[in-house]
């Protein structure tokens, strides 16, 4: 069965494969939502509370738990509590990482030296994999408990809430844990990939209804720091190796990061553009989104053929686009 080929004529349920299916193959559904992109610990207790069993598919019961992955405490020592600054971005790819797998949660083999650290029970709080439990907690009830804190964060005590006040505490919120995920856990982390998500998701928004209600062209380095997130973002989904197209988890930034590079008017960044929308496009795409985010995509994909697409392009917001564009605020900040 090939990935998003199963179609219902009578107006009932489409179910749709989101990967290829081997004859013989068991077929599986996940109830994770963004935590199928966390690390087997966090999957699994996510699992036993909202769903009560403990999964036994095949990435929860074998394998290493690339989620999970840290960059190893021999190979990197730390200056206190954090990484070194060219350890937690990673840019020239060159840090050594240490990851469990599926049946050691508690214990992580480097990749390089093959040296294994064993999160302690007790003692040293700074400890690299204590302060890396610790990091993943903060995220995890973040995530969790994300409506319910906003909620009460913009209610305003007469029964109304405001929206601009939880909209901005959230954000403020997501930057502390993006800093304090990188700064400890590194670029591979699932903590510091779904914290970036959700500030690149935000900021992509920020810019997007500024240059449709304002007309506000987005500053450079702000298109280039959103660039850089996503590059990091497709590694990390990419470095997973899930069978699922990383369309599930990337699409709606991919789509805010070509409408950014469209909007710009020049031919260079239309066809930079397309370069982004064809990462998803034949796969996903054109598979499992709606006819009007298709016409989206093939309008963004088509804009440097089309003079006129740069404004066509913000107008099909009333046909199904959800605006998940948000900008990398990727501040390198060194932490002390």
């Amino acid at each position: 069965v090939e990935s998003g080929s199963s179609h219902n004529k009578n107006n009932g349920i489409t179910i749709k494969a989101g990967a290829p299916i081997s004859v013989g193959e068991e077929i599986n559904i996940s109830y994770l939502g963004l935590f199928l992109y966390a690390d087997t610990r966090v999957r699994q207790e996510h699992l036993l509370r909202n769903k009560h069993f403990t999964c036994q598919c095949s990435r929860c019961s074998a394998g290493k738990d690339m989620a999970a992955a840290a960059p190893c405490p021999s190979c990197h020592r730390r200056h206190g509590r954090y990484l070194d600054e060219d350890v937690q971005y990673d840019d020239e790819q060159a840090v050594h990482y240490c990851m469990p797998d599926a049946k050691t949660l508690n214990t992580y083999v480097c990749d390089h030296c093959h040296e294994s650290s064993v999160l302690p029970e007790k003692g040293d709080p700074n400890h690299p994999l204590r302060l890396l439990r610790t990091v993943s907690d903060k995220v995890l009830n973040y995530l969790q408990d994300k409506e319910h804190i906003l909620e009460k964060v913009g209610n305003t005590g007469d029964g109304n809430t405001n929206g601009d006040n939880s909209d901005d505490m959230a954000a403020e919120w997501e930057e502390q844990l993006i800093q304090l995920s990188s700064s400890i856990a590194g670029a591979r982390h699932w903590t510091t990939n779904i914290m970036l998500l959700l500030q690149v998701d935000r900021t992509l928004r920020n810019q997007h209804s500024a240059m449709i209600l304002g007309g506000t062209q987005p500053d450079m380095s702000d298109v280039a720091e959103g660039i850089d997130s996503l590059e990091r973002l497709c590694r990390f989904a990419s470095g997973l190796s899930l069978k699922l197209h990383m369309g599930h988890m990337l699409s709606n930034v991919v789509i805010g990061v070509a409408r950014t590079l469209v909007s710009l008017g020049d031919v260079k960044s239309q066809k930079y553009a397309a370069e982004w929308i064809s990462k998803i496009k034949t796969d996903y795409t054109d598979h499992f989104e709606s006819d009007g985010m298709k016409k989206v995509v093939d309008t963004l994909y088509g804009a440097w053929e089309n003079p006129t697409s740069n404004d066509m392009t913000m107008q099909y917001d009333d046909e199904g686009v959800e605006d998940a564009q948000g900008q990398s605020n990727k501040k390198r900040m060194k932490t002390h």
